[in-house]
């Protein structure tokens, strides 16, 4: 199948504030180091479905942190995501280039367990494909999910992704090598 509407060129634009109904997106600081440790890096519930291991201090979310502040500035999308009736940091949305000359981003989230079962990740992670779609140009945006992370699948079913396939043993869990379930939207099906 070919599509008709392809855009053809995207603007990197970097990280811009954006915020949703209960939440503002902004860059991370090296002052975000204690929420980011304690809300989401040392949350085993968190690492248990990514391909990092739980951070055992702040001292390394500040590292990880340092070098973030040099990818800002190559217009890398990465996002803290605050709860705006109290400032709470509760999780990150990072967009990507996945294959740029035909317009495919990558979304990647993970938003702190105490957060969970409330909406925000679909709230914020949809405003976030908004920009992907509007603001850098992209066509297509995909991103894959444990097949145990069933809370995430359900997230980006309601955001209107569509199942594209399984990759075998893709990611290290807490359950282990798991396959991964591929998922992809096009700008017409978010819903």
């Amino acid at each position: 199948y070919q599509y008709s509407k392809g855009k053809q060129q995207m603007n990197h634009s970097g990280t811009k504030a954006l915020e949703s109904r209960r939440c503002y997106m902004r860059k991370l600081e090296i002052s975000d180091s204690k929420q980011l440790f304690e809300n989401v890096y040392s949350d085993k519930k968190v690492s248990g479905y990514m391909s990092w291991d739980t951070y055992s201090d702040e001292a390394q979310v500040v590292d990880y942190l340092r070098k973030w502040q040099e990818y800002y500035d190559q217009n890398e999308c990465y996002w803290g995501v605050f709860l705006k009736e109290n400032d709470s940091l509760i999780g990150t949305i990072y967009l990507y280039d996945e294959n740029p000359a035909a317009g495919v981003g990558f979304i990647s989230y993970c938003f702190g367990s105490g957060f969970w079962g409330n909406g925000y990740a679909t709230e914020t992670v949809r405003v976030v494909l908004r920009y992907g779609f509007d603001e850098i140009g992209y066509n297509n945006i995909v991103t894959f999910a444990a097949e145990s992370n069933i809370r995430s699948q359900n997230v980006l079913q309601r955001l209107g992704f569509k199942n594209e396939a399984t990759l075998r043993m893709r990611d290290k869990t807490e359950f282990g090598i798991e396959d991964c379930v591929y998922f992809s939207l096009i700008e017409e099906e978010m819903k």
